[in-house]
């Protein structure tokens, strides 16, 4: 299953800013289906680079460890690319 780029990379730097929100918030918040940010979030499960708990009917989702590794160099990643366009 393939991810377009900067979604899973939105949903990324979105959890390492906001801690265990819910698939509802991610989704409102960046502006993307929340049909497609479950699939981004189960992709990125079954990488074991987050982890869902389910409290009723909300569905959280967390970083892992190796998730905020990984959040962390792609916010990097983000934020010299947004500079360097500002630049030019």
């Amino acid at each position: 299953m393939e991810l377009e780029t900067n979604k899973w990379i939105d949903v990324m730097g979105f959890l390492y800013e906001n801690p265990i929100p819910s698939l509802r918030t991610v989704s409102k918040t960046l502006d993307i289906t929340y049909a497609h940010v479950l699939k981004i979030v189960m992709i990125l499960q079954d990488k074991k680079l987050v982890i869902t708990r389910k409290r009723g009917r909300i569905r959280e989702v967390k970083l892992t460890r190796k998730g905020k590794e990984i959040a962390v160099s792609c916010k990097k990643i983000v934020t010299y690319t947004k500079n360097a366009m500002q630049t030019t």
